[in-house]
């Protein structure tokens, strides 16, 4: 009788997030996954091909529960535009290293500022809210995706630490700022 196995991938993936958070990316490798779990490497491999098939799980696990974590903030919240940016920068404040991993690693692909443009799940709300026309709201939320990753990336690499208050205010401040711009554009 084989025996029964006892680490499972779900096991391995979180033992490579639970890494990841308290060290960084670079250190996920399977002989600190197994340390982590007090096994040998064979279980990682067990339930992964290699590495890289590991660690495009762990990635997707991070983004899938980044993405629950802004959706629930979204549906708690009467300015769900304004609780995209906190959230984001809140994640890179108790999340920095999950936050490098999603944002600021080779794995994320947003290749253009018109893909951060591109957000149906945002858009509508932008352009109830402004008033602006589709391509009005993309322009407003490139230029406010970019400010809050600035912001983000900031906090995340320990550059500064904005207060609540700071960082809530920038983000109104640019808001309106751009808003007023789009506004008047001929």
């Amino acid at each position: 009788m084989p025996p029964t196995i006892k680490t499972t991938a779900e096991d391995v993936v979180q033992a490579a997030i639970t890494i990841t958070r308290r060290e960084g990316w670079d250190h996920v490798n399977a002989r600190s996954i197994a340390k982590e779990l007090h096994c040998s490497t064979q279980p990682v491999f067990r339930a992964f091909t290699n590495m890289e098939q590991l660690k495009k799980v762990v990635y997707e696990q991070v983004e899938q529960d980044f993405q629950t974590r802004l959706q629930e903030n979204m549906r708690q919240s009467e300015r769900s535009f304004l609780t995209v940016g906190l959230t984001y920068i809140q994640y890179a404040q108790k999340e920095r290293n999950l936050y490098r991993l999603l944002f600021m690693s080779d794995y994320l692909e947003v290749k253009t500022l018109g893909a951060i443009g591109d957000d149906d799940s945002i858009l509508p709300i932008i352009q109830q809210t402004t008033g602006l026309s589709r391509e009005l709201s993309q322009k407003l939320l490139v230029y406010l995706g970019v400010v809050t990753h600035g912001i983000a990336s900031m906090v995340a690499t320990n550059a500064c630490d904005f207060t609540e208050e700071e960082i809530t205010a920038l983000l109104l401040d640019s808001y309106r700022g751009y808003c007023h711009i789009l506004h008047n554009k001929d």
